[in-house]
């Protein structure tokens, strides 16, 4: 029968000491492996925006009517803005997803776009101002190029601000 020793902080030390090459060469292979990846990656920026929108109806006072008014509004506007023919113009206007070098289907430049805006209903605010429901959206889109995430951003909430 083997006689157990408790290990004591000495003998922890000396386990590192004898490992540590062995760590130390892991560590840096992984931070030069992940380094690489990072640089790359390409960069991807977020243009964001938020807009508080206020119908000009007056509601019940159930909450639950007004925050599916909210909610039914907001669909309503994503599909107009969202629409394919409102994707296509602006990716046209700023030459997005190769429309620079040569002409390609307005479905696909839809689908492709609409994979990089993210369009939400934020807050419903069932006690709105003078009794009008107001509710906000959140707007943001990704792409690589920083001017265009921008541009594509306000122009998808100057349509939000038309069709309301």
């Amino acid at each position: 029968m083997a006689i157990e020793r408790e290990m004591t902080l000495n003998d922890y030390i000396n386990v590192i000491k004898r490992r540590l090459p062995v760590v130390l060469s892991v560590f840096f292979v992984v931070l030069l492996l992940a380094t690489a990846v990072a640089l790359k990656l390409p960069s991807v920026y977020e243009s964001t925006a938020t807009i508080l929108i206020e119908s000009q109806q007056v509601q019940s006072d159930l909450t639950v009517t007004k925050e599916k008014y909210a909610s039914d509004r907001f669909e309503q506007l994503k599909q107009v803005v969202l629409s394919n023919e409102n994707l296509y113009k602006i990716a046209d206007k700023y030459k997005l997803y190769g429309l620079d070098k040569k002409a390609r289907p307005i479905a696909d430049i839809a689908t492709a776009a609409r994979k990089n805006i993210n369009a939400s209903l934020l807050k419903a605010e069932a006690d709105g101002w003078e009794g009008k429901p107001t509710f906000a959206v959140g707007i943001s889109y990704n792409y690589y190029k920083p001017e265009e995430t921008y541009n594509v951003t306000n122009d998808i909430v100057k349509l939000f601000l038309e069709e309301n």
